[in-house]
């Protein structure tokens, strides 16, 4: 598989070429989002990849761990996982795109409407609720 060793902002890097990697959609304390392009499948996806500089192998077994319960998850509330790897010693993750605007630009410091949110946290609870009990089962 090929791998990469940094990946520049904004940059088309290849990734285990297969996926192009554009824009950074998210950072996080351990890990980008980039929107990439499938060249296989021909359609846009998600990759979220582990900082380079993170050698913690804590971080690394968290990032495996996520990795593997989502893999197991299917709700329709929830990102579906693609595919998943390692360019490098760097791991990866790609899951669908999901295009749309992010929770914090809708706040702008500003109260939501109480039932947007309880209409929000009525589908998250659901998507959980139905992604715990998933989970429970598949490792027993």
């Amino acid at each position: 598989m090929a791998g990469v060793s940094e990946v520049p902002p904004g940059g088309n890097t290849m990734l285990a070429g297969r996926y192009t990697l554009g824009e950074v959609l998210g950072r996080g304390g351990m890990a980008e989002v980039y929107r990439a392009w499938d060249q296989v499948l021909q359609r846009p996806v998600a990759v979220k990849m582990l900082h380079l500089a993170t050698s913690d192998p804590a971080a690394r077994a968290r990032f495996a761990r996520e990795t593997s319960t989502l893999a197991k998850l299917t709700h329709p509330g929830l990102v579906t996982v693609l595919d998943a790897g390692t360019a490098g010693d760097r791991p990866f993750l790609v899951m669908e795109l999901v295009d749309g605007a992010a929770l914090s630009t809708w706040v702008r410091g500003a109260a939501l409407d109480p039932r947007y949110v309880a209409a929000a946290g009525a589908q998250i609870a659901d998507a959980l609720g139905t992604s715990t009990v998933r989970a429970s089962c598949t490792e027993m």
